[in-house]
């Protein structure tokens, strides 16, 4: 169970403290959240003496970081999320929440898609994410799909081909990181007659399904996608397709709002379409 307050919020800056029974709390990243935007990060570690005297863990509890927040009409809806919990904490009381709440377009509270650009950076230059892991979230929130390689990098004076990752790993760990918490993945095998958005708009209307998939295939093939349309408004009908290849040595992670271009198919073996669930 998380305990915690949030007693303070300015224009700049977010405080308070936070704790979990039995679990070490020092170092553990916390984002303040404005709605459905990260308005900043940083981490619990601050010694509060007053917490330690009520037994509250070795008394590391508390945390202050910058945020953004230049409207003081906003300030009160300002909420935190301690890195790997399924709750938040409010300015009311401290009141625990569920983020499972209904949802106006498939899984918006995943937080992969609320880490903006800024964001990211600073959880890079903390080390809380590899490089990888930074460009992955970035141009996937920025483009709705993502072109993962799954050959094994060759090392100096290795004759032999190293092979290739397994794509439900490399799937699950993706999906795991966007949602920066566990996940559960199922397979789905689709026929080359299956229509892809069908699809993926079935499999994803479940609760605490995430709005992303990673597709793979067996065969080579391509699919046409529309960069950015997953985040675009009036301007949809306006964004260029492009061709991503399809093939048993790549990955392509797709948000599930993303536009297809018909009549494109899949390859002739079909496909295994990667889908991950938020772990309770």
């Amino acid at each position: 169970m998380l305990k915690g307050s949030i007693e303070e919020v300015t224009a700049g800056e977010v405080a308070g403290w936070a704790y979990v029974d039995n679990a070490e709390m020092r170092g553990k990243p916390v984002l303040a959240f404005l709605d459905q935007e990260c308005v900043g990060a940083g981490e619990v570690s601050i010694f509060r003496q007053d917490l330690a005297d009520a037994g509250l863990g070795d008394g590391f509890l508390g945390f202050n970081f910058n945020v953004r927040i230049p409207s003081p009409a906003d300030r009160a809806r300002v909420v935190i999320r301690v890195g790997g919990s399924d709750a938040i904490l409010l300015q009311s009381n401290a009141t625990i929440v569920s983020r499972a709440a209904p949802r106006t377009k498939v899984a918006q509270d995943s937080l992969g898609r609320s880490l903006t650009a800024s964001s990211l950076q600073w959880m890079l230059a903390r080390g809380w994410l590899t490089q990888a892991d930074h460009d992955f979230l970035k141009f996937f929130t920025r483009m709705g799909v993502y072109d993962r390689t799954l050959r094994v990098p060759r090392t100096t004076g290795e004759a032999a081909d190293p092979g290739r990752q397994d794509p439900a790993l490399v799937a699950r760990d993706l999906l795991s990181l966007f949602a920066m918490r566990e996940v559960e993945i199922s397979k789905r095998q689709l026929r080359q007659q299956d229509d892809l958005l069908e699809q993926i708009a079935k499999h994803t209307q479940a609760q605490d399904v995430l709005p992303i998939l990673a597709l793979w295939s067996a065969e080579r093939g391509k699919l046409s996608v529309a960069e950015g349309s997953h985040a675009a408004n009036d301007q949809v009908d306006m964004l260029p397709f492009i061709d991503y290849p399809l093939g048993p040595d790549r990955l392509l992670l797709l948000d599930a709002e993303i536009r297809i271009r018909k009549p494109d198919v899949l390859p002739q073996g079909g496909a295994v379409l990667f889908v991950a669930k938020q772990v309770s």
